[in-house]
């Protein structure tokens, strides 16, 4: 087969019919011996555009020959081929057979990794990613990863990695790429050892870490095992195997067993709530989930019980409910994300619930033991057993109830035989039983327990009644309470024993009910009235008689007229309750099929059949009652009979299947009655009289609530018969009503609509109705001469229809979908034959065929068609293929195209619709029709015409598929064609036969006149828009899918065009460029990149006025497609296109310079300065170039940058390249020899913006007239250059010793270079200004930027050299001591106005009149003391050359400050920032700057306070020309050395004692010096007491630690230092916080004891303020204060002490004073004391020998706690305080004990019916109330229910 045969047949297929032809091709080639032959022929046609790149996508696979992979990655001219190429060789590569040979045809390692350094980056990314993947494949596995390491050392190394010592890939060129990260990829599919060496070495994502994982499960496995069980910690951590056992629950679970087998007293576990949801929890849910075997599933249970009993912490996060919540988060770090899991305890009794019968013990014994585990705060409530019983089999469900009650803590009582313990601790727990929980359980089991809770409980308050009127969505008679008008009633006990009791006791219930009626008739109050008829209603339903409750609704009745009754009793929650509807229904539930006969079922479905009826007629008598309106009774009682009907429909098929009913006996039984009361109940709805009720419906009484998706055929038949007889009622009533209805004719019914004879949305089909479908089927079918009639305008005949009209939609649903006996055929026949029919006979002349078939399918049969028969869905949908138009290979000549694939349509866009008078088929089309189209009708007719927007041409999915190869290169070509005749500069793209004539694939065309004529091409949308280039727009679009198909010189070429159309017209709008430049990204990101190349280069270059363009264009994402060598080309091309502009520009500037006598317009720029910009910053990081050839283009911009932004982007880059980790030592030198040279000069110049040259320095020095020149401001915005040399961040992955170059080679020689130019400027400034002659002395070299010094001296200390601190010095002191010469020169500048305001005087000024900047640079200065480098190279050998030493900043900061004390300025600065160091981040000072602070800065500050006390001297004192005239206070400079232990000690250990002596002798010494002689020491006492009280000596926790110390005074005659002292430790003492230390404690109460038996009366008077405190961390005894017992011996009546408040108030304080330490009886601490104080006082003999700090009552000289005098009668005459009028006490002293309140009865007055106060009083509240109060009062004790202490109020 010759190549241009095989060719057009490719081109002709499909991609079937392409695989078949090359399958022959592939034959004949191997038969010939050549296989390759056929490869490199489909590869040149490829590349000579004869055949698309998709046909490899066919053939490589196909081939399944490693030469095809081979070759097709070489070429170089298809990305797609390669594309498919590294798929199908992930393929290869995954085979045990096919692994070597593809590998060795590739050539090995060494071959790979050369043809991967011609890839391009995203080639060489999904190569990576193919390669990585077959990490999981298990053929051929150790092979692959044995030369898959290979490979990855020949591409990169770790820096762990020894030379390779294999010679025969020493010689390898290696990629200049920084492909590291894509080579990443394939170190998961690498050897065990290679994988655990990178995961080591480098930096992976916890996915990546996964995949690792993964591919090397074993060695992962074994790791992290072995790790997790040999911790130093011995923590068990269950996060870091977390990762393992998501996917290996065996592992899960032989974790756990070593787990248990450890020792509990050595190994800890780290987090109690990640051992259950993360290995617990996950482990039960998948063994209840993939059901293991029944012994897997008990050894994991009783190695979980194992567990809790050796760790019993477990429990404190054991959550014992259904689910296990836990929030987990991601994203950011305020999001989080609830998970709800099935809880642990869910799934064990799940799981006893299964156990088999043998291992009933062991599951019996597990659950009682995971129930003993949970503690009573997380128990299981009560509310929550129903849930756990409802998974449990109701046989087994008494026993998890005995089981939940007896072994959970919470409860741990038997209900089961219970004894009197058991009763005692029921009682106790006081707890509410949910009624549903006895309805969950066998009625005898319920009954029983019933019985045990009324025995302990005799008042029924036992039963929770469930929230509201619905239980769990099912409304319930249980949600009735058992009282009314009592807070919090529970529920009604004896409604649940008649739900429970077997029906004989009908008298008893009668009883009861009667109980009930007597009290609602007895009543006054309407809502007692409602509630206890309702409640009679609730008990007649539980009693399960019918009579019972048809005579109980009897008697409801009186109460019609009191709406609130009718509310409460007929309203639906009450009437359709899940019990009422059993009881209507009749049918028993399964459990008590067996209780009820067959006779009994008929009669109460009968006799519930007339309840409902009765209902009907109470709803009637109720329209008499206007107080109730009538929509009440509709929403009440309309859809009982439907939900009754509901639930005979669920239980009657139990109840045939009991009793071996037939269907014939299910229908007498169940739906004859059903059917009669339905009929009667709808007749009744149909009388006139009972309109208002709104219960007539067409649809009838029968609508489901639920959809019903089964009915057995006796259901059928009843659905069936009650339709036809529903239809016969409705067309009496009709009749009988409008007797015209009788000679109505067809199409119109005399009943019913076909639509409303059954609710045919809820039921399921198929139908098997045969009266329904006669009638849908005789609608489906109607004769044509009756429909298509007009339709009735007569407004009589109009009446009589009624609007009752069949409904063809619904006819059609259902004769489609039912189970017919006469019509047997198929869904699909019975669509044809409805199809047929209504587009042939109901259709008759009034439309054409295509109307008719897009009239139909529109309107009612589309969604059939597409389900049943697609076959038959319109032709006209489907656009015709498209093709090419015939023409002569030979000819030369353009043929004119009329595509013939077009829509039919005209240019002005009319549509083909038509309007026709309206039938009476259209009124059944509309009758139910939710179409938008048919809803809009206009009334009187009907629109039927074709769709208004026909497929569109550019849509690939309205043509049928498959389309071959020419017919998408007919698209393709009509895409090109339309786009280029619309927007195109050439005539046509298609001028000759591409790519010849003899292998023809895209004719010569040109659109023709006709055509284009008809068609407007630039109409947006679908032809027709008023907006250009709209299908232009679309044929894009078009031409982005078929990107691969269109050649892309083809593509090129019109790109090409529509951007010289674009540039030969000025007027273009943004549309055509944007249509342009879309183009141009087409090609750019298409099959061939490289092809874009010129045009870019063009338009970046060129295109000045379309810069907001170039970045779609040129970047990396582009970049990466080309291959490395077109990259590289592309990339020098552009740089050199772009020094050449910038040459240009610069000639362009000296020209401009030169004076010339004619004025020129000024030339436009040579190149843009974001052109130049997005060079620079395209190759910051860039992966797609060598790092050498990046840095080479770099560094030729920042040689020629004259912008600075251009200087700056450059420099970001080189930057980025210098500290990348895969730069070289030769690329870094290479970068810091051109930062020196280009970048440097520019950080040091004046200003970064214009850098002045030797000879501008010249010109400036020696021409007449010249200004200083200008200098730029210290913002790094101004000076970006010099704040990218500076930067700290970044150095991480830098060697230490390229870090150091880096400081000398740039930052210090920019710091020269800026001195030297700043020494220049000085001296050209003093010389353009005559201020040289004032200048008597030499000013210090400094560099303009002061902050320049101060970033220095912060970030790049260490690499300082020495003199940097002489010239910080000089400036500083020439700004604080400024010499007499700089003061005239400053003085001068200042009285010159001109000066003093040019840019020139300021900059003057910022140097050497700058004060603030001389304190900053020497707070600077302060804070480098602690730096970690001083600290850490002090004294050692490794100190680099050039840093700084403490020793040098110390004397430096020392000369400063003498210069500041002598110069008689504020010390405490300085002092402030070497006492305050600043720190960056908002911490408190860490540890190690604490420990450099106390060795650096406290020592410098002894130094200023020894040099200010050297010069206060007496003699000093007594000069009164004294120099300085004043001297600094020392005393606050010794108050900020104080030791700082806020962070701990220096190690950031606890404080030692030691070090707390250290601080108390350092206190005591400054309290000694602020009593010298001669000075009143209040002056700075506050501030030591303010400083030691701070946030920066101590933690509030070691207050009473310091306290202690400087508390401990002796028994001596005290000093003035002992009394500040102890002033000091009282205040410590208040202020401390919780000691963690017992013993500090201990030491605290001793000293307070001291102090409080001290003989010195200021020291016991100190001690009074401090007798309030107590340990709160220590416990304390609560005792009653009625017996003097401890609280928890207290035997005292709940009335009587109201233990509740006594207990909790009254605590050790109250009966043993705070004072007293120890207790003279027993010898113990108060707070551990269990003697009375009368005991005590008795056997101290007195109140004068009890504790010391009781006081004694001055009346009877007894201690206060015994006194028996009244407070009240010691007070003053003008004493207003509250006393208690039984007591006599201060009220905040009282005990006395209430009945009526706590509080409030000493503020309460007198009674006034018995004159005594209200402690005393015994009158009820209820007896003294006014007429008019209407609150609520006990009924036991009287008193107000506010104030009343009933246990059950």
């Amino acid at each position: 087969m010759s190549d241009s045969l095989l060719h057009r047949e490719l081109r002709a297929g499909t991609p079937a019919e392409n695989a078949q032809c090359l399958q022959r091709a592939l034959v004949i080639e191997a038969n010939n011996n050549n296989p390759a032959s056929l490869t490199s022929r489909l590869l040149h046609a490829v590349e000579e555009g004869a055949i698309p790149p998709t046909i490899f996508h066919i053939y490589i696979p196909l081939g399944r020959d490693p030469d095809i992979i081979r070759t097709s990655l070489q070429q170089g001219h298809s990305a797609y081929i390669r594309k498919s190429a590294i798929k199908y060789l992930g393929k290869l590569l995954r085979s045990e057979a096919e692994f070597l040979p593809t590998w060795n045809v590739l050539g090995g390692a060494p071959g790979i990794a050369a043809l991967m350094r011609e890839l391009s980056v995203v080639d060489v990314d999904f190569l990576c990613h193919v390669l990585g993947a077959t990490s999981t494949a298990g053929a051929a596995r150790a092979e692959r990863q044995e030369k898959f390491s290979e490979l990855l050392r020949l591409l990169c190394k770790l820096n762990s990695d020894a030379p390779d010592s294999d010679s025969e890939h020493d010689n390898v060129e290696h990629d200049p790429r920084p492909l590291r990260e894509p080579y990443k990829r394939i170190v998961k599919a690498c050897s065990t050892e290679v994988c655990m060496q990178w995961d080591r070495e480098e930096t992976w994502t916890p996915a990546e870490k996964q995949r690792f994982r993964m591919s090397h499960p074993e060695a992962y496995r074994e790791k992290m095992l072995e790790a997790f069980f040999s911790s130093t910690t011995r923590t068990l951590d269950i996060n870091t195997l977390e990762p393992l056992m998501k996917r290996n629950r065996r592992l899960a679970e032989n974790v756990l067993a070593r787990i248990v087998k450890l020792d509990a007293r050595e190994w800890t576990l780290g987090s109690s709530e990640d051992f259950l949801s993360k290995l617990v929890l996950p482990l039960a849910m998948h063994l209840a989930r993939r059901q293991g075997t029944a012994r897997r599933q008990e050894q994991v249970w009783r190695l979980l019980v194992t567990c809790f009993e050796k760790w019993p912490k477990l429990s404190d996060t054991f959550k014992s409910g259904r689910h296990h919540i836990t929030t987990s988060r991601s994203g950011g770090w305020h999001r989080s994300k609830v998970q709800k899991q099935p809880g642990l305890m869910f799934l064990a009794i799940r799981w006893w619930d299964k156990a088999r019968s043998k291992d009933r013990v062991l599951a019996d014994t597990v659950l009682t033991s995971m129930l003993s585990f949970i503690p009573k705060g997380t128990h299981i409530q009560l509310g929550e057993f129903t849930r756990f019983l409802d998974i449990v089999h109701i046989s087994r469900r008494y026993e998890l109830l005995r089981f939940l009650f007896r072994h959970q803590q919470a409860y741990g009582f038997s209900i089961d035989d219970a004894g009197d313990a058991d009763k005692k601790k029921l009682k106790d727990c006081k707890l509410l039983f949910p009624a549903a929980l006895f309805t969950k359980i066998p009625a005898e089991k319920a009954l029983k327990l019933l019985g045990l809770l009324g025995g302990v409980y005799p008042d029924q308050s036992f039963l929770e009644a469930p929230k509201g009127s619905s239980h769990r969505g099912s409304r319930t008679i249980l949600a009735m309470t058992a009282d009314i008008g009592v807070p919090n009633p529970p529920g009604d006990v004896q409604i649940l024993h008649c739900l429970l009791r077997s029906p004989d006791h009908l008298q008893v219930v009668d009883s009861a009910i009667k109980e009930r009626m007597k009290k609602s008739t007895e009543s006054r109050d309407s809502d007692a009235r409602s509630f206890w008829a309702q409640s009679a209603v609730f008990l007649a339903i539980a009693s399960g008689f019918l009579e019972l409750y048809s005579r109980t609704l009897l008697w409801s009745r009186r109460f019609d007229k009191d709406q609130k009754a009718v509310g409460s009793l007929y309203r639906m929650e009450a009437v359709q309750t899940t019990e009422g509807l059993d009881l209507l229904g009749g049918i028993p539930r399964r459990q008590y099929l067996s209780t009820k006969p067959l006779a009994a079922v008929k009669r109460d479905i009968e006799a519930g059949n007339k309840i409902i009826i009765q209902l009907f007629d109470t709803a009637a008598a109720g329209l008499l009652e206007p107080s109730v309106p009538s929509t009440f009774w509709r929403l009440s009682f309309g859809t009982l009979p439907a939900a009754v009907v509901e639930r005979r429909l669920q239980l009657v098929s139990e109840l045939q299947s009991y009793h071996s009913l037939a269907d014939d006996d299910v229908f007498d039984l169940v739906w004859q009655p059903t059917l009669d009361m339905l009929m009667e109940t709808e007749r009744f709805s149909l009388q006139e009289k009972h309109e208002k009720l709104d219960f007539r419906s067409q649809a009838g009484m029968l609508r489901f609530t639920n959809p019903v998706k089964h009915l057995e055929d006796h259901a059928w038949r009843f659905l069936d018969a009650l339709a036809k007889a529903r239809d016969e009622l409705w067309q009496e009533t009709r009749v009988r009503k409008r007797p015209a209805v009788a000679k109505l004719e067809a199409p119109w019914p005399k009943g019913l609509p076909v639509q409303y004879l059954f609710d045919h949305g809820n039921i399921a089909s198929p139908y098997k109705l045969p009266y329904v479908v006669s009638r849908a089927r005789a609608v489906v079918f109607s004769q044509p001469h009756s429909v298509l009639k007009p339709r009735p305008r007569e407004k009589a005949l109009l009446g009589v229809i009624e609007g009752l009209t069949d409904s063809y939609g619904v006819a059609l649903e259902i004769y489609v979908n039912s189970h017919d006996d006469v019509d047997s055929t198929d869904c699909k026949t019975r669509v044809d034959r409805a199809w047929h029919y209504a587009t042939g006979e109901l259709t008759g002349d009034r439309m054409s065929k295509d109307e008719a078939t897009l009239f139909w399918k529109s309107l009612v049969f589309e969604s059939l068609l597409l389900e049943h028969a697609p076959h038959l869905l319109p032709p006209a949908l489907v656009q015709p293929t498209p093709s090419f138009p015939p023409v002569d290979p030979n000819s030369t000549k353009l043929t004119a195209w009329t595509p013939e694939f077009m829509p039919k349509t005209t240019r002005s866009g009319d549509s083909v619709g038509r309007a026709l008078e309206q039938t009476c088929l259209d009124v059944m089309l509309l009758q139910g029709a939710t179409n938008s189209w048919g809803a809009s009708m206009p009334p009187g007719e009907t629109a039927c015409q074709l769709p208004s927007k026909p497929p569109s041409v550019w849509d690939l999915k309205s043509y049928k598929k498959p389309l071959s190869v020419s017919a998408r290169d007919a698209l393709a070509a009509f895409a090109l064609l339309s786009i280029n005749s619309k927007s195109g500069f050439e005539d046509s793209l298609l001028t000759h036969h591409y790519p010849t004539a003899e292998d023809l694939r895209f004719p010569a065309l040109i659109l023709s006149d006709d055509f284009l004529e008809r068609v407007d091409i630039g109409s947006v949308g679908e032809l027709r828009r008023p907006r250009a280039t709209g299908d232009v727009v679309h044929a894009v679009k078009l031409l982005g899918r078929l990107s691969l198909i269109a050649p892309p010189e083809l593509l090129l070429r019109l790109s090409f065009s529509v951007f010289q159309q674009f540039k030969a017209n000025p007027g273009a709008s943004n549309v055509e460029l944007k249509l342009a430049m879309k183009l141009i990204k087409l090609v750019s990101r298409g099959d061939r990149p490289s092809l874009a190349w010129p045009l870019i280069r063009d338009i970046v270059i060129n295109g000045q006025n379309n810069s907001s363009w170039h970045r779609q264009l040129f970047n990396a994402g582009y970049f990466s497609l080309l291959s490395a060598e077109e990259a590289r080309l592309f990339l020098h091309e552009m740089s050199r296109a772009v020094l050449e502009r910038l040459k240009t520009q610069a000639d362009r500037a000296q020209a401009v310079q030169v004076p010339t006598d004619t004025a020129e317009t000024p030339l436009a720029p040579a190149i843009k300065i974001t052109v130049v910009k997005m060079l620079a910053e395209a190759l910051r990081g860039a992966k797609f170039i060598g790092e050498q050839d990046a840095c080479s283009i770099l560094f030729d911009l920042l040689k020629n940058a004259r912008h600075i932004d251009i200087k700056v982007a450059a420099l970001e880059s080189l930057i980025d390249a210098f500290k990348a980790a895969t730069a070289d030592d030769k690329l870094r030198a290479l970068i810091l020899e051109a930062l020196e040279a280009y970048a440097v000069p520019t950080a040091a110049s004046l200003q970064e913006r214009h850098v002045m040259a030797e000879e501008d320095w010249i010109a400036a020095e020696t021409a007449d007239g010249a200004e200083v020149p200008f200098v730029g401001k210290d913002d790094p915005a101004e000076r970006p250059v010099l704040s990218l040399l500076l930067q700290k961040s970044g150095f991480a992955r830098v060697p230490p010793v390229w870090k150091a170059k880096w400081a000398t080679s740039l930052v210090v020689k920019t710091f020269e270079l800026s001195v030297q130019n700043a020494t220049r400027w000085i001296a050209l400034f003093l010389g353009k200004n005559s201020l040289d002659t004032l200048n008597n002395t030499s000013l210090p070299a400094i560099p303009f930027q002061v902050g320049l010094m101060a970033w220095l001296l912060r970030d790049w200390t260490k690499y300082m050299p020495p003199y940097m601190l002489e010239l910080s010095k000089a400036f500083i002191m020439a700004n604080i001591s400024p010499s007499p010469g700089l003061i005239a020169i400053n003085q001068a500048i200042k009285e010159n106005p001109n000066l003093v305001l040019s840019k020139s005087g300021e900059r003057w000024l910022s140097l050497w009149a700058n004060r603030s900047g001389a304190m900053s640079l020497t707070e600077t200065l302060a804070s480098s003391l602690f730096a970690v480098p001083l600290s850490d190279y002090e004294g050692s050998n490794d100190k680099p050359a050039g840093g700084l030493s403490v020793s040098r900043i110390q004397d430096l900061l020392m000369d400063i400050g003498k210069t500041i004390i002598l110069s008689e300025l504020d010390i405490g600065t300085l002092v402030n920032y070497i006492s305050n160091p600043r720190e960056r981040s908002r911490r408190v000072i860490s540890t190690g700057r604490n420990k450099r602070w106390q060795e650096n800065c406290i020592p410098l500050m002894q130094r200023i306070v020894d040099f200010i006390k050297s010069l206060r001297t007496d003699d000093w004192e007594r000069n009164p020309d004294r120099f300085p005239s004043t001297l600094p206070d020392t005393f606050n400079i010794e108050i900020r050395m104080l030791p700082r232990f806020v962070s701990g000690d220096a190690s950031g250990g606890p404080v030692s004692q030691e070090q707390i002596i250290q601080l108390a002798n350092r206190i005591r010494h400054l309290i000694a010096e602020l009593l010298r002689p001669g000075v009143p020491y209040h002056w700075g006492w506050g501030s030591l007491k303010g400083a030691v009280q701070g946030d920066q000596i101590l933690p509030k926790k070691d207050y009473m630690r310091i306290a202690c110390e400087l508390g401990n005074v002796g028994h001596d005659k005290m000093k003035m230092p002992d009394y500040l002292a102890l002033e000091l430790a009282n205040e410590l003492v208040t202020r401390s916080a919780d000691p963690e230390n017992k013993d500090v404690v201990e030491g605290m109460v001793n000293m307070l004891l001291r102090w409080q038996v001290s003989a010195d009366e200021l020291v016991r008077n100190t001690a009074l303020p401090s007798v309030n405190w107590k340990p709160v961390a220590r416990p304390e005894v609560l005792y009653c204060a009625d017996c003097n017992e401890p609280v928890k011996d207290c035997t005292c009546a709940w009335t009587h002490s109201r233990s509740t408040a006594i207990h909790q108030q009254r605590q050790a304080g109250i009966n043993h004073r705070p004072g007293r330490t120890h207790c003279r009886l027993c010898g113990r601490l108060y707070t551990e004391c269990e003697c009375s104080d009368e005991s005590e006082e008795e056997s101290a003999g007195g109140p004068e020998a009890i504790h010391p700090m009781k006081k004694s009552c001055t009346g009877c000289s007894k201690p206060v706690s015994h006194r028996q005098c009244s407070d009240k009668e010691f007070a003053a005459v003008d004493d207003d305080r509250m006393y208690c009028r039984q007591c006599g006490r201060l009220v905040a002293a009282c005990v006395c004990v209430s009945e009526h309140s706590m509080s409030a009865n000493h503020r309460r007055p007198t009674c006034t019916r018995c004159g005594k106060p209200f402690t005393h009083c015994e009158c009820s509240d209820e007896d003294s109330a006014q007429p008019c109060d209407d609150r609520e009062y006990c009924k036991t004790c009287g008193r107000y229910i506010g104030d009343c202490t009933c246990v059950n109020k």
